[in-house]
């Protein structure tokens, strides 16, 4: 027979707002045990956050108590069905994030991570698909519909340079890289020799400054940012 795996067993989803949870003390202990004064957090991820969902609440007696929040794309539901308000408090800096949507709670995390310990943050988004192109757009902010005309240039500059940069609720830069095979960090040789002919030759030689060509735009902004 067939047994499913349990629920809390799952290893699927993209745990990226866990990751950002766990950085506030990672990146703080960082900071202060280097004596450093510009720092900036990268985070590369192939894929919008999994749902946040469960809350910590105490009773009368201080006992503390998991609780699962309905969620939905577009907000926290109430008990009944309709969309409340909610917001995230940072413990520490009292700095209130609303939260309207699901994207809202990375992006207010990302907000909370920069505003506590005065850092950049530095988002990677691989691209491989279509879709993973139309997700990093959500993630900015951007309407299919109302915005079609500018995500018609975007798209066309990601499919000629193979990246993209894009404003963003949360990270201080978003970089969106097509995937697959672009994404290749070994440095192939310049496969030429004297039978070849001119054609091939140049063929050839596209091809390798092609690779090398995205690899060096990437790097470029990278470095840029960090400067």
């Amino acid at each position: 027979g067939y047994w499913n795996v349990p629920e809390t067993d799952s290893l699927g989803g993209t745990p990226l707002n866990d990751c950002i949870i766990v950085s506030f003390d990672l990146v703080e202990k960082f900071k202060r045990l280097n004596n450093l004064e510009k720092v900036n957090a990268v985070y590369l991820t192939d894929g919008e956050s999994s749902s946040t969902d469960a809350v910590v609440e105490s009773d009368s007696e201080g006992k503390k108590w998991s609780k699962s929040i309905r969620f939905r794309y577009y907000g926290y539901l109430g008990d009944a069905g309709d969309t409340v308000e909610s917001w995230m408090v940072d413990p520490i800096t009292k700095i209130n994030y609303p939260l309207k949507s699901r994207l809202d709670v990375t992006d207010g995390l990302l907000n909370a991570l920069q505003d506590r310990l005065g850092i950049n943050v530095i988002g990677f988004f691989i691209a491989p698909q279509r879709r993973d192109l139309q997700s990093a757009f959500r993630i900015s902010g951007f309407d299919k519909w109302q915005d079609r005309e500018m995500l018609k240039k975007l798209s066309s500059k990601f499919n000629k340079d193979q990246s993209v940069i894009l404003d963003s609720k949360g990270y201080s830069n978003f970089i969106v890289v097509n995937g697959g095979d672009d994404l290749d960090t070994e440095t192939s040789e310049l496969a030429i020799d004297s039978d070849m002919k001119k054609g091939a030759m140049t063929t050839a030689f596209k091809k390798h400054q092609k690779a090398k060509s995205f690899n060096r735009v990437v790097l470029n902004k990278f470095v840029e940012l960090i400067s």
